[in-house]
């Protein structure tokens, strides 16, 4: 008999009594919700509570689990009211009754925020004694959360409030826990005294209720360093939640002063930067700011200018800063493939990368590229913030500093696959100079891994070389190799074996040109720099019928026994250039060469193989000047 199902509960401990109640509860609650006779608004815990569920179930399950973000159901239901809600009451106070809310009027629809530590509430409240009175307390103005100014009960009643929501609130003395019972502690304003210590709070009419009329995000950034307090938001609509990239060109304005001193160092003017630029202060490139946000900022010294200050300007030393920014646009830096690379891997921050450079330049975004260097042979270390000759003179023949198309490349490079071509669109504020755009286009050759010895505070750093590159199609490959018989061991061909005793010359083949058996020719593909390889194929992939290679002796007559056995070694190699490296020469070359091999591959029957290298054939050359293929 199959197994569909199992249960791990042993009934013989269940006693069937205790569930009967909470069956008919929850079969009760099932009519009613047939019938249609339930309040229009009811919340889970009503519902749970009429099903005889109780009233410790949150979103996470049984006893009052977490639910979204932490809390419970009723916690995260009152703090997320919508228009459909107005007259609804819900309780505030963790299920005790003793804060409840009822909504007045919705926030906005399409804020769904809550303020929390540090955000900026501007608030209208007012209240009185429950059973009638003169309001006592009220107040109108800003506040910070959770800086000690709001009541315990107002503080958490506000924290469930949304931008332009207006609610009342009715405050047991279980919610105001022995405070005094005025909700904002400020000097002067109404007084509570003489009021009983027991009195209920109502907050329930128009004149007695709170109304958060404003909600300023207050955000902490750089483990404290900066807060950024946005002052206007961005305003709705398509990509208002998008945040500049680690490499845009941005426009914006702002204003600075010296905190302690009030000192204004710089007035409210246009300011335009890149996000990648090193010599930036660290602030620009820690803002979280949005299109059209305009935001007050406090700056540590460590994200300004530092403990030498900016004696030009009037900053003193380890001065921190209130800077006023206005953000505007910007342009994301774009990085255009040309030509995809190999691999996953990308060049880190030390490497030292090998590739070829060219760089345009434009007077203006519309006007016509003009080539200012050659293209040229550079070396550089990645991040390194130093340049080789040709790369100076590169950046000076574009008119730039010494440094301008190496900024480029310390963005460009991290991106780059190995033999990747790839063009990065700059402009000004990433390296200078008094074009308004610059074209930088490389293709990455290779690199050289250079990184920190683990545990050694990166006071080592020790350089390793490429270890997973592999020979390409037509790559010109140093070897040394043995083939014998499998079974006899007898040895069929061999070039400068490859045992470590042997200290005999590799031999200079290049893949593809059939000057190895075919076993050999594939594996090169697949093999790294210094490896040993042991093969074993059989007749087809060495000296078979039709291979086009002479059955040396000692190769069995039967076909069907004839494996044989390699041992090669890959000493060195060059890899073959790629079609979009090459002259039009080389490619008419290479395309005739491609031609030739699928024809031999052809005549030998492996037509998989021959269509393959017919198709490069085919590629190398685009039209009008590719040429027939036909055998």
């Amino acid at each position: 008999m199959p197994l569909d199902n199992f249960s791990k509960v042993d009934f013989s401990k269940i006693d069937p009594s205790e569930y009967e109640e909470e069956g008919a509860a929850a079969k009760a609650m099932q009519e009613r919700m047939l019938d249609g006779d339930l309040p229009e608004h009811m919340g889970m815990e009503e519902m749970m509570a009429g099903m005889g569920m109780g009233g410790g179930m949150g979103m996470g399950g049984m006893g009052g689990g977490a639910g979204l973000e932490g809390r419970d159901w009723d916690e995260y239901r009152v703090a997320s009211m919508e228009p459909g809600d107005v007259g609804l009451t819900l309780d505030c106070s963790g299920g005790k009754g003793a804060l409840t809310k009822t909504l007045r009027r919705a926030g906005a629809r399409d804020d769904f925020e809550n303020p929390s530590d540090r955000w900026e509430a501007v608030l209208r409240l007012s209240g009185a004694v429950a059973g009638g009175g003169a309001p006592f307390d009220s107040f109108q103005g800003c506040v910070t959360m959770g800086e000690g100014r709001l009541s315990a009960w107002l503080d958490k009643a506000v924290r469930t409030m949304k931008r332009g929501e207006a609610s009342a609130f009715t405050v047991l003395p279980a919610a105001r826990d022995g405070e005094a019972l005025l909700s904002v502690r400020r000097e002067g304003g109404p007084s509570a005294e003489g009021l009983p210590a027991e009195a209920v709070l109502e907050y329930e009419a128009w004149q007695r209720e709170v109304e958060l009329r404003e909600l300023r995000e207050v955000q902490v950034l750089c483990d404290g360093l900066l807060l950024q307090k946005t002052l206007v938001r961005a305003p709705k609509g398509p990509g208002s939640w998008e945040l500049p990239g680690e490499r845009a060109e941005v426009r914006c304005s702002w204003r600075g002063e010296v905190e302690a001193t009030g000192f204004v160092f710089r007035g409210e003017a246009p300011f335009r930067y890149s996000r990648a630029d090193a010599s930036l202060l660290r602030v620009w490139r820690e803002l979280k700011m949005k299109r059209g946000e305009v935001a007050e900022l406090k700056v540590a010294p460590e994200l300004a200018y530092g403990s030498g200050g900016e004696p030009e300007l009037g900053v003193p030393p380890g001065a921190s800063l209130l800077l006023r920014v206005a953000m505007g646009d910007w342009n994301d830096v774009e990085d255009v493939v040309e030509s995809r690379g190999e691999g996953w891997q990308r060049p880190m921050q030390r490497y030292v990368c090998t590739l070829s450079l060219e760089v345009e330049v434009r007077a203006c975004a519309e006007s016509a590229p003009e080539k200012v260097a050659p293209e040229a042979e550079v070396t550089m270390a990645l991040g390194g913030g130093s340049v080789e000759a040709p790369l100076e003179e590169v950046s000076r023949l574009a008119g730039l500093g010494a440094w301008g198309v190496g900024a480029a490349l310390d963005v460009l490079l991290p991106t780059m696959q190995r033999r990747e071509r790839a063009v990065l669109r700059c402009s000004q504020a990433l390296v200078g100079g008094p074009h308004e755009r610059v074209d930088v286009r490389a293709t990455l050759s290779s690199w050289v891994r250079v990184e920190p010895v683990p545990h050694t505070a990166e006071a080592v750093v020790r350089t390793a070389e490429q270890e997973h590159e592999r020979p390409n199609e037509d790559a010109r490959c140093e070897i040394t190799f043995a083939v014998r018989a499998a079974g006899s061991g007898a040895l069929l061909e061999e070039a400068a074996e490859p045992a470590p005793r042997r200290a005999t010359e590799p031999v200079s083949v290049v893949q593809g040109d059939g000057a190895v058996i075919r076993a050999i020719d594939a594996a090169l593909l697949e093999m790294k720099r210094g490896e040993v390889a042991l093969l074993r194929a059989p007749a087809a992939w060495c000296y078979g019928e039709g291979s086009g290679y002479t059955r040396p002796a000692g190769f069995p007559a039967d076909e069907a026994e004839a494996e044989v056995e390699a041992e090669v070694r890959l000493v060195g190699f060059e890899r073959g250039k790629e079609a979009w490296a090459m002259s039009l020469a080389e490619r008419l070359t290479g395309q005739l060469k491609k031609k030739e091999q699928g024809n031999a591959l052809f005549r030998r029957g492996e037509r998989k193989s021959a269509r393959r290298r017919r198709s490069r054939c085919g590629s190398r050359v685009s039209s009008p000047w590719r040429l027939a293929s036909s055998d």
